[in-house]
C-alpha cells in the first residue's frame, strides 16, 4: 500500500455488481479506482466514458505491473470454475475480494 494510505483498487467484471462496486469505490476518498476489466466491448466502451481516469482493459494480463493493492472479482461463478482466476488477478495485489 502507498504511504499516503490511498488504497489502489481494480474491479474485474463489470456486470451489475461490478459497476456498483466500481462506482462506490470511486466515490470513496481513501480509495483510488485504478483499473476495471471486462470482456464485453460494449461495457468497456461505456466504462471508458464513466471512469475517465481509470485503466479499462479486456484482459487481466494487461493489469500486470499496475501496482494494485486490492482486486474485487465480481464475475459470475460460472466463469471462474473452482475459483481458478488467471495469474494476473492474483499475483500482485495484497487483497482479493470476491463479490
Amino acid at each position: 500500500m502507498k504511504s499516503d494510505s490511498t488504497v489502489r483498487v481494480a474491479v474485474i467484471g463489470l456486470g451489475k455488481m461490478g459497476l456498483l462496486h466500481a462506482s462506490l469505490l470511486s466515490a470513496m476518498p481513501e480509495v483510488k479506482l485504478c483499473a476495471v476489466c471486462d470482456k464485453s466491448k460494449l461495457i468497456l466502451r461505456i466504462s471508458r466514458k464513466i471512469f475517465r481516469d481509470v485503466q479499462v482493459v479486456d484482459d487481466l494480463q494487461k493489469l500486470a505491473g499496475s501496482n494494485i493493492d486490492a482486486v474485487y472479482v465480481t464475475t459470475p461463478s460460472a466463469r471462474t470454475p473452482n475459483n481458478k482466476y488467471p495469474d494476473g488477478a492474483t499475483r500482485s495485489p495484497n487483497t482479493i475480494m470476491i463479490g
